[in-house]
């Protein structure tokens, strides 16, 4: 989705600023509903370059930044997410969906990593320009349909 907003329009307020740091610090995991765990694994790790922490029966971590640092996806079987699991009562029962999320390319490597989203015979839409975020982006869908995108902030823009 294109944006035409001016950074002032989009401020967060006073109050959700000192929240956030209070609170949050950073996204720590986000969680994929897959079909086939051994095909989301094998796609992850081989076409996206994620690199795998941990895998049970029903499900696996793997390292979405550096290795060891506390950004994971985690790739669980609709199974164990719709058990509730980890989430107790509040995840029992839930009907998970297709999500969309975005994983920062470095724009010297962000051809590169189009390339071999190609080669390996992933359909990919894009380039998209974002002008309020000064960046450029390439989407993609996963074995799962979730869409994958590749976020590339124009050089020199300071990233989160």
């Amino acid at each position: 989705m294109e944006s035409n907003a001016t950074e002032g329009d989009n401020a967060p307020d006073v109050a959700s600023q000192s929240i956030r740091a209070e609170f949050t610090h950073g996204l720590s995991e986000v969680a994929l509903p897959v079909n086939d765990l051994r095909t989301a694994i094998d796609f992850y790790t081989k076409v996206v370059g994620l690199v795998l922490e941990l895998q049970s029966d029903d499900g696996a971590f793997l390292w979405t930044g550096s290795t060891g640092q506390p950004q994971r996806l985690i790739l669980a079987t609709r199974q164990y997410l719709a058990r509730g699991n980890a989430a107790g009562e509040v995840g029992r029962g839930v009907e998970w969906h297709h999500v969309h999320y975005a994983f920062q390319v470095p724009r010297e490597k962000l051809e590169k990593a189009i390339k071999h989203l190609h080669r390996s015979g992933v359909a990919v839409s894009g380039p998209a320009r974002f002008d309020l975020m000064k960046a450029t982006s390439f989407y993609f869908r996963d074995p799962d349909g979730h869409l994958v995108e590749f976020w590339s902030p124009d050089p020199g823009v300071q990233s989160a």
